[in-house]
């Protein structure tokens, strides 16, 4: 209902009701399990099958069975999800720079190119389900859909702040861009460290892959400001490709 509505509403209310429907959906993905369902289908079932079972008859109930999920198949569609919010960042750069073309624009428009490429890479080449370093089967399909989640939406804040980058490529980033921009990489980094872990049981490569990742983009949006547009980009590209290339190490081909 919360997205129907946003249909009839216009901003602010249009992104409350965006929120509240994010919400109802994560309470109702952990609030309810499939064993709670059949347990509670089951009960229901019970007086309809007790008189069939003492006619009996052919015409019993149907016994009720958990249907469960294709994992390959729940991992191609969230990663074709994942390439769609990608998108819609290249969407942002294309339109940005719709209008007029400088040397400095290009710069600016191949950085944001480069850092969504190199998150498609890392997300679907060196991951599952569309998340980095995700093993297939670390985690239960259930549990694989809230950092999944959670990685979208910072995909889908930072394509917003790509967008704006773009625009401001004749100057340095404002402050509240730069900050969306840098956060929503570093909460990106942030889930694939999350669904990392129990596949890499130990510190070193906490200390030596994830915990830089995540610290790089908050020092830039802390420090950076002064940076041109097309140098932050291209910093935080450089610290996805660390990612990338210390997935294809040795240390990480442990897990």
């Amino acid at each position: 209902m919360p997205w129907l509505a946003s249909l009839f509403t216009d901003d602010p209310w249009s992104y409350r009701l965006w929120l509240f429907g994010i919400l109802v959906d994560l309470v109702a993905l952990f609030a309810f399990s499939r064993n709670h369902a059949l347990h509670r289908a089951q009960i229901h079932r019970a007086p309809e099958r007790a008189p069939a079972r003492h006619r009996r008859t052919a015409s019993t109930a149907l016994d009720l069975h958990e249907a469960h999920t294709n994992r390959a198949h729940l991992a191609e569609r969230l990663g074709l999800y994942m390439t769609i919010v990608l998108g819609e960042g290249i969407i942002q750069v294309i339109d940005a720079v719709a209008e007029h073309w400088t040397l400095r624009l290009a710069a600016t428009a191949l950085a944001a190119l480069a850092l969504l490429a190199a998150i498609w890479t890392l997300s679907l080449l060196y991951g599952s389900h569309g998340l980095p370093h995700l093993h297939g089967a670390a985690l239960s399909p259930r549990l694989t859909m809230l950092p999944h989640a959670a990685a979208s939406a910072a995909l889908a804040a930072l394509a917003t702040g790509l967008g704006a980058a773009v625009t401001h490529d004749h100057t340095h980033l404002p402050t509240p861009a730069q900050w969306l921009v840098c956060a929503a990489l570093a909460f990106y980094f942030t889930v694939g460290l999350l669904v990392a872990l129990p596949s890499h049981p130990g510190s070193a490569w906490i200390i030596a892959w994830a915990l830089p990742c995540i610290a790089a983009p908050l020092v830039l949006a802390a420090f950076g400001q002064h940076l041109p547009t097309w140098a932050s980009l291209w910093i935080l590209t450089t610290t996805v490709g660390w990612q990338i290339l210390f997935r294809r190490g040795p240390a990480d081909g442990e897990g």
